[in-house]
């Protein structure tokens, strides 16, 4: 079984739209040498700044009187790079990767390997793995660090987002579960968008047909009203690889081929924006 979070998702508690918690089906328990596999991809409208955080937690959350944070992934405070560890992680330490972390899209994957009791667990994060490559190898990890599960284990996930400076954060493909392939299978159908305004999207970017693909892969988004409207393909670094849509459409469906030919296998996001508003999803070249 997996954790899966969308849109529709009633969150449990929201403060100021900075810290919002989201309760899971059940308990995961601190099992001896049980694998935990979170992944999440995200994407901001502005390049973050030192002080500017945000991350993706794991909590153990007992009707307030209880609560441990077991895990945060994401840009912490103090620093300018991914961070796998603390919400405050500065700039340099276990916690703290060298990837710079920038407004492109990246796709963050943890694993956490659960002591089952009061000793030490490890935490590893992977800044865009290859899915194609199998589970990674914890020696590549970006992130090596110790963590403490609570004795209960942990059953919230928490996105919380603050600092210095205001943006609007997409986060697409929260996952958790036991294993690498419920993290990487893109069969899985997950999707969790947070903005900064809280309103739903006008428009609606579909997930790619076929997926995995090789070599080409249709892309179908639908317009409410004609705008200016663009479709562009990143790479995993968050380099565009291709724009395949740019201009004035009609409101209505669309639909684009995208072309892999030439390309290494790994993972790509293709990113709709129509008028203000920006879809992001993500798809799989295997070849």
């Amino acid at each position: 079984m997996i954790e899966k979070l969308r849109s529709e998702s009633p969150p449990r508690n929201c403060l100021i739209s900075l810290f919002c918690t989201f309760p899971m089906t059940k308990v995961w328990p601190d099992e001896a040498d049980t694998e935990y596999w979170m992944s999440v991809a995200m994407q901001l409208d502005s390049v973050p700044t030192g002080n500017t955080y945000y991350l993706t937690k794991l909590f153990y959350f007992d009707a307030g009187s209880d609560t441990a944070e077991i895990v945060a992934v994401g840009k912490s405070g103090g620093g300018t790079t991914w961070s796998g560890g603390s919400g405050w992680a500065g700039g340099e330490g276990p916690d703290v990767s060298t990837v710079e972390a920038t407004k492109d899209p990246v796709w963050l994957v943890t694993k956490i390997i659960a002591s089952g009791d009061s000793t030490v667990d490890r935490t590893f994060m992977w800044i865009n793995p290859d899915p194609a490559g199998g589970a990674p190898d914890t020696a590549d990890a970006d992130v090596s660090r110790d963590s403490w599960l609570h004795a209960e284990g942990f059953n919230t996930v928490a996105f919380e987002n603050g600092g210095e400076m205001a943006m609007t954060i997409h986060m697409d493909e929260f996952r958790l579960g036991k294993s690498w392939s419920d993290v990487s299978d893109d069969n899985i159908t997950t999707s969790i968008d947070v903005a900064s305004t809280g309103l739903p999207a006008k428009h609606t970017l579909a997930q790619n047909y076929p997926n995995p693909f090789n070599p080409t892969t249709n892309i179908r988004f639908e317009l409410t009203e004609q705008t200016r409207a663009s479709l562009s393909v990143y790479n995993a670094r968050g380099e565009l690889v291709q724009t395949l849509v740019d201009g004035v459409l009609t409101n209505g469906a669309h639909e684009a081929t995208f072309n892999g030919a030439g390309l290494p296998s790994g993972v790509y996001f293709y990113r709709l924006q129509a008028g203000t508003n920006i879809e992001m999803r993500k798809m799989l070249l295997i070849k």
